[in-house]
This record gives C-alpha cells, structure tokens and sequence, in this order.
C-alpha cells in the first residue's frame, strides 16, 4: 500500500472499531495486535443463546484463528453467523498490520456478513456502515444466493429465495435524514421494523399464487429500479407486443421453448395454455425472476452472468428447442450477436425476436455486424413485422421502428413477409428490399436510389483540415433530427434535414474544429455558393437523398454520400433538380408524401 491508502486504512480501521466498541460494549484496547488470548469477550444473551446458539468468540481467540490463514490482495472472505462482527472487526486490524490491501475498499468489495438476527445486523451496519454485503438469513441458504449479489439481501422464506433490500435497510437506519446525522434509528426499532417487512414479504409470496402476472410485474420493477442504467436493466415487453410474437408461430406444435430476458413472454404462453417444456434464461443478478418463474410458473430456468453470446451458450449447453422467443438487449447491437450466435450453434429450429430495425433498413453496407446477421438469416427469415418501439416500451428513443423477426431454420424460406407500420403488408424474396419505404421501394425508390450518382457526392467534398484560408465555410451538427413518440412516423419532421431552419446562419463558419470532431463542414470560394449549397440542403431532393442512408441521428458517418455534389454558382431548387436528374412524377410525388415540407419551401403544385 502506499502511505496514502495505510493512512486512509488506519483512519478506517480506528473509526470502525470505536463503532464496534459503543455497539458491543468491549472495552478492551483494539489497536493491540494480537490480543491475548481471552481478552475482548461479549457477554452472551442467554435467551438467544439458547434459541439460537448465539455465543460470541473472544478477540484474542479470534486474532489466533487469523494467525493460522493468510490474507492476498484477492482473498474474499465470508463472516458466516457474522453476530456482532467480532471476526471482521479483526480482520481488518490483521489486514491493516499486514499492509496488503486498502482495508475499506476490501470490506466493501471482498467481504461480506451473513446473519439471522437482526439486532445483530443493527449492529453490523452500525459497525461497518449500510454498504457492506450483508446477506440476512440462514446461513444453510447462501448456495442460493445469485454470485454476484452485493449490498443488502434478505432470505423470505415464502419464496424460497433472497430479495435485495439494500435502499429499504438504508432508509431504516438513517429515517430519510441522510447520512450527516450518522444512524438514527435505534435497534429496537430497526429489529421491529425489519421483522414486520419480512413478514409482510413472505405473507406477499404465500398469496401471491392467485396473482402471478401482478406480482411478477412488481419484482420486474424492483429489480430495474435496483439496477436502472446498467446493462442488468430490461425494458418490459407489453402484452400486445407479446401477443404479436406468439402469433408468428403455431405455439402448439413447440414442444421444448426456450424465452431469453423476457418473463412477461411466460404469462403470455400461460394464457395460451401452453403445455409444452419451458426454459427461461437470464442473467445472474436477476435470479429472483428466475426464481419467481421456476416456483409459480414451473419453468426451467438458466442464468449467465453476462451477456456474452459465447457465455450464454455455454450456459445453455447443448440443449436443443424447438423455438427462442426473446425480447433481448440492444445496446450495442447485442441483440444481433445474441441470436447469431445460437443460430450458429443450431440451439433451436424457429426464433422470434424483437428488436430495432436498424440492420435491415441500413443501406451504407459498411457495418461487418449488419452484414454478418444478413448472411446468417438469409433464406431463413419466414417475416418481419415493423411496430413504433417509442410508444410501445419505456425509457426507448429509436430513430427506426421495432421489428418482431421470425426466423425458421428448417428449410430454406423463398418469400419474406413484410408487414408495415401503416399495416401494408407484401412480400420480398431478398432482405436488401425490406426497407422504410415498405412496397414503394421496389416499385419507386429503388430506380431513384440507382439513379443517383455517387462518384462525386457531398460527403467526399466535405473539409479536412481547420485551415481554411479565405474560403467561405459552412458547417453541418453532428446529430441532426429527434425520434418521434407515436404512430406510424417514428421520427419527427427534423429528421431528414442539415439546415438549421429559419435561421441558415447558424451555419455559417467552423463552430466546432474539426479535430475535435466537429460536424462536416464546407468550403467555397464565395459566399453565395456556401449559401446556395445551404439551400440546396434544404430542397425535397436532397433531404430524400438523406434518407436513404440516414437511421440515427448521426450525419457524419456517411449519411451524406447519396447526395450529389453539384455546381453551386447556380442556385438550384426542386424543380430544377427533378429536371437534371430525369426524376418522374410519381417519384416527385411520393419524395413529397414521404417528407414533410419542414422548410415551407415548396411551390404550390400545379394542375
């Protein structure tokens, strides 16, 4: 340790033992090491000690057991039937004398307490402060406890499992005053309190038989409100949406079903009266789900500790099913590597899935993880059905649709059913032409798409230095556009644009350098072609030519390269560029049904 962190360790350790001292009554000297060997004794409750075999164990006998073991800087230790903490106010005194490790840091990351009594675990917290890993309960159950359970969990017997209580345990020692007043609540109180809430836990777990959805979504909450915004967090899959994906499949031919993250998908085979085998599997920290599924649903369950794909299948084994339902993470496009990676591995004959649309409408062909999933389902997708996930799920913003995907494994699929937002439905016998454009884009877009230049587009003309010289300079933002909430336009009308509106000048000049990623900027020899090439940023065209590549908000990764650079010492309107470009009228029409005129530029269209 450096001096730094032994000061910190023996400040820690001082403190700690002055609050094993007022909690237990020992008056010995604690900063003698060791003790001898009677020293430091606790008198025993004798009711307790006949009910519970509480008997405490001296500190000079404690330091002689510590002498017979070894503490590394990656030693983890359990405090079993932890009673006041005799043994772990030791052992940080041992780990102080040592110099091994920061004695703080290991109490909170690599020790932990295990306790059935409660005014001991008022004592505990009170000693060691309410971030330690304290596991409540008897001790004969902590093989059940999730390996990577921390803070505060308490064993209800009623469900045959450990909950997490770390936020209530808090609040019941400092009484919402905050932790400046040090702990105000007194033991008796805290004992009371905690035994009533257990009570009421296991009364909850006894009944709750008759109400298993209404329950299982209040455990949903619990846990994501304990682990909002980390990858442990799950958005809850609505039953509407859970209906949509049973209907993908005839749910009475699938025998062996294995859901992955989404539990609402169980309730939902419930009520379809699903008798087959079911197989739920999740990650490690949300065992209680896992747990409540296993004893009111009858389900198998499976838990990994991330959500590595090579991790989750070896989790799974070798298992096979018949169908994969899942509702997985998208951050990351972990969801495409998820069910690659089964795919790859032959788990399951069918798979329906729900997930952003973003590989399938992307166009730019340059992300290898889009490109890699294609080549894995292709011939294999049975339908994709295109939903607003904004209005749909909580806390989402996507700048593209939700999809629910239906791969079938089992013999090549020829067709492609395609079932839009607006509920146009058609079918395609190639992925590249399921698009946001929907059946449009074979018989429209597409002769558009190919018609446009790309040897000499805007990006390619785009700044690569801050030295500009005298040119007259431009600059387009980074993130272009918002997400829309509801319907079937799943972005605002901002979206498919450059320009700032009503206010071009904004864009004018380097706002941001560009060595420090500021967003694509231009250059021209005079102002008016800067201004004409602003406005023609703004026309119909342009923004159509925009969003044949553009899915998030994101402008600077190529989204630009599907408009063409032109001569800008003339200006250039829609009219105009319809005419150079040899753009037919019912594409005119349909780029104007498809944008919304966001600039109020359009001219009145003539009979």
């Amino acid at each position: 340790m450096t001096p730094l962190k032994a000061k910190a360790s023996q400040k820690h350790v001082t403190k700690t033992e002055s609050n094993f001292k007022r909690a237990t009554g020992v008056v010995a000297n604690l900063a003698i090491y060791p003790l001898p060997q009677h020293a430091g004794v606790t008198e025993t409750n004798k009711s307790k000690s006949k009910q519970f075999g509480e008997v405490f164990t001296p500190l000079g006998m404690v330091d002689e057991m510590l002498s017979q073991t070894r503490i590394l800087p990656n030693t983890t230790t359990l405090d079993l039937c932890a009673g006041f903490g005799q043994f772990s106010i030791r052992l940080l005194r041992y780990i102080l004398e040592q110099g091994v490790v920061p004695t703080r840091g290991y109490c909170l990351t690599q020790h932990s307490f295990c306790e059935v009594q409660l005014s001991s675990c008022y004592k505990l917290l009170s000693t060691f402060g309410h971030k330690i890993n304290l596991f409540i309960g008897d001790a004969k159950e902590l093989p059940s406890l999730p390996g990577v359970a921390s803070g505060t969990w308490v064993y209800i017997e009623a469900y045959k499992g450990w909950i997490p209580l770390t936020k209530t345990i808090k609040g019941l020692l400092y009484q919402g005053q905050g932790m400046d007043h040090g702990v105000v609540s007194t033991e008796e109180d805290f004992a009371t309190i905690l035994k009533n809430i257990i009570k009421t836990l296991n009364e909850i777990f006894t009944h709750m038989h008759a109400h298993r959805w209404t329950n299982l979504c209040r455990i949903n909450e619990v846990i994501n409100n304990n682990n909002e915004g980390t990858f442990f967090y799950t958005v809850p899959t609505p039953s509407a949406v859970v209906e949509q994906m049973l209907a993908q499949v005839n749910i009475s031919d699938q025998e062996r079903i294995l859901i992955l993250y989404n539990s609402e998908i169980i309730e939902g085979l419930s009520r379809d009266n699903h008798v087959g085998e079911i197989t739920f599997g999740n990650t490690e920290v949300n065992s209680i789900r896992s747990k409540f599924l296993e004893n009111y649903y009858g389900v198998s369950t499976c838990t990994f500790t991330d959500n590595d794909p090579k991790t989750i299948r070896e989790a799974l084994g070798t298992k096979k099913w018949d169908l994969v339902l899942s509702n997985p993470p998208y951050n990351g496009g972990m969801d495409l590597d998820i069910i690659k990676s089964l795919i790859e591995a032959n788990s399951a004959k069918e798979y329906v899935l729900v997930h952003p649309s973003t590989w399938v409408f992307d166009r730019k062909g340059k992300s290898s993880k889009f490109n890699d999933f294609k080549k894995v389902v292709n011939g294999k997708l049975r339908s994709v059905k295109f939903f607003n996930g904004n209005s749909a799920f909580e806390k989402i913003q996507l700048n593209v649709p939700c999809m629910i995907t239906h791969i079938d494994t089992r013999n090549p699929v020829h067709s492609t059913k395609v079932t839009m937002l607006d509920g146009e439905t058609f079918t395609v016998s190639n992925i590249e032409d399921i698009t946001k454009y929907g059946s449009s884009w074979g018989t429209i877009v597409k002769s558009f798409f190919d018609k446009i230049p790309t040897t000499d587009n805007v990006w390619d003309h785009r700044l690569k230095s801050d030295n500009t010289g005298n040119l007259s300079t431009c600059q387009i933002s980074r993130n272009m556009g918002h997400a829309g909430n509801g319907g079937v336009r799943f972005v605002n009308d901002d979206f498919y644009t450059l320009v700032v509106r009503d206010s071009p000048k904004v864009n004018h000049g380097i706002r941001k350098a560009l060595s420090d990623r500021g967003g694509p900027a231009f250059g021209f020899k005079t102002s008016r072609e800067r201004d004409n090439f602003l406005s023609y940023l703004c026309t119909d065209f342009a923004r159509f030519c925009l969003s044949l590549l553009k899915n998030k908000l994101d402008v600077d990764c190529g989204e630009m390269t599907v408009i063409p650079w032109l001569d800008f010492t003339q200006t250039w309107d829609d009219e105009k560029l319809f005419a150079h470009f040899g753009i037919n009228q019912e594409t005119q029409d349909y780029i104007r049904s498809f944008l919304p005129d966001y600039y109020g530029i359009r001219k009145p269209k003539t009979e």
